[in-house]
């Protein structure tokens, strides 16, 4: 996760309330069904969302309210129920959008929708387009964050002076304007 411009606040948080990024869009069933299980919702309420998404803003009051549901629930410390979950299948976004949104009733957030402000690229893409949305990520002005996906198979690595430099670039670009 790069940022690619001045973090503004207010685009996270709103008179107190935090961004829940969300859409409906089923993405990641395994991850849905998980936080199902762990919250004591039924499957088909999460199955047809997605709070996976960049940057995730939690609001510590939820936190809080979300450890104190999962040990009333699990009658065991909230980690606990978290780490009897399958491996692989905890997500805490996911355990987190669901709690906040169908738990919680949306208290301390607001929703919008997910993504909207972040790029992503996926490493295995061919290098040049790889290069090219990096570079495109820091020139777009509704772009905050770019989210650059890798794994052991498909590395950061090569990329890595491509980000310096379009860092680097922009970091100049902002500083010529304050000259």
């Amino acid at each position: 996760l790069v940022p690619t411009a001045p973090l503004r606040a207010e685009r996270y948080w709103q008179n107190g309330r935090a961004a829940l990024m969300a859409e409906d869009n089923p993405t990641f069933r395994h991850w849905a069904d998980a936080a199902a299980q762990v919250l004591g919702l039924p499957a088909e309420t999460v199955r047809g969302s997605n709070f996976v998404a960049h940057p995730f803003v939690f609001a510590p009051q939820a936190v809080r309210d979300l450890h104190a549901h999962l040990e009333a629930r699990h009658r065991k410390p909230w980690w606990r129920a978290l780490l009897d979950l399958k491996p692989g299948d905890l997500s805490e976004f996911s355990i987190y959008g669901a709690y906040v949104r169908w738990v919680a009733g949306g208290a301390h957030h607001y929703e919008v929708a997910a993504n909207a402000r972040t790029r992503w690229v996926l490493s295995a893409e061919d290098s040049g387009a790889v290069r090219a949305a990096i570079d495109g990520a820091f020139n777009e002005p509704d772009t905050d964050f770019l989210v650059l996906q890798a794994s052991r198979r498909w590395p950061i690595e090569p990329y890595v002076p491509a980000i310096r430099a379009a860092l680097q670039r922009a970091v100049a670009a902002r500083k010529s304007n304050f000259d």
